[in-house]
């Protein structure tokens, strides 16, 4: 008899789940549009007595120098896209912890950190590498969305309550300078509370991470200190 594993098909599942919401985020190309349009246009000879001749051969220059200025336009474009990450709010990251703990359907059961990394590549390769939790007990993992940027979650528990781990790319996502700074042997988190939720947030080696649960703040970081970045 072929035995099939269980957190094989919810991983399945959550990968379709993530494809699914990738396929059916919108792409507003309006800016894009109008920035190309005008390239091109600036490109046109703005003398309409030319001769035919000279006419004739400037068109085909005229197209090959419009295309390097779509070329240099749409490098700019996803240049700019990349400097500037995004905020994450706190209301995006109370959703995100809430529905971590009500075991959403893309939610994985997973063991240890080497199933949990396993799990996160499956359904994003392009994922950050995931800092290893060395305080409390990893029980499971899965993908969310924030400020329209994906994140890899984990789902730990500590001196007998659950916390949700998010990660990210800082170049994607970063949390507000407004929370309040804590610094603890020679780390300084942000932490901040919401609707019941404390949170304490860390940006290492190119990683955004946020802590988030029930307990205290000093709890928080205590995990938070035990990151294996």
């Amino acid at each position: 008899m072929k035995y099939e594993n269980p957190n094989h098909e919810r991983l399945d599942e959550a990968t379709r789940r993530r494809l699914a919401r990738l396929a059916s985020k919108p792409v507003d190309t309006t800016r894009l549009e109008a920035r190309l349009n005008k390239a091109i246009e600036s490109q046109q000879p703005s003398n309409h007595l030319i001769q035919s001749t000279r006419l004739r051969w400037w068109r085909p220059v005229s197209r090959v120098a419009a295309m390097v200025a779509v070329v240099g336009l749409i490098g700019l474009l996803f240049t700019s896209m990349g400097s500037n990450p995004a905020i994450a709010s706190t209301t995006d990251l109370v959703r995100v912890h809430r529905e971590v703990m009500a075991g959403e359907p893309g939610l994985v059961p997973v063991a240890n950190f080497a199933q949990a990394t396993d799990a996160i590549q499956r359904m994003w390769p392009q994922a950050p590498k995931l800092p290893e939790p060395t305080v409390g007990q990893i029980k499971a993992s899965c993908l969310h969305n924030v400020a329209d940027h994906d994140v890899a979650c984990l789902k730990l528990e500590f001196n007998g309550e659950p916390i949700t781990m998010v990660v990210g790319h800082s170049r994607e996502i970063v949390c507000s300078a407004a929370h309040r700074q804590v610094s603890r042997d020679g780390r300084t988190y942000l932490v901040h509370d919401r609707d019941g939720v404390r949170m304490v947030m860390i940006s290492s080696q190119g990683r955004w991470v946020c802590l988030m649960g029930s307990l205290s703040i000093d709890e928080l970081i205590e995990v938070a200190d035990g990151l294996r970045f």
